[in-house]
């Protein structure tokens, strides 16, 4: 496994520290997730439905309680 060293502002990490804690992830997991989430197809489908909400062609769906 590799292992990738970056240099950050402290109070940004102390922010960030704090944000993926709240959402029960570390600092690893979090870039891991955003690396992965980052594809060219991904970005156009991204892109696609941005273009889709400025239009107003979105669907507002609701969180259903059981």
């Amino acid at each position: 496994m590799a292992q990738v060293n970056i240099r950050i502002d402290d109070d940004l990490k102390t922010c960030a520290d704090g944000i993926f804690n709240e959402l029960g992830l570390n600092m690893t997991t979090a870039f891991t997730m955003f690396i992965r989430f980052y594809s060219a197809e991904k970005m156009s489908r991204l892109r696609k439905s941005i273009r889709k909400a400025e239009k107003g062609k979105l669907t507002a769906h609701g969180l259903i309680d059981e």
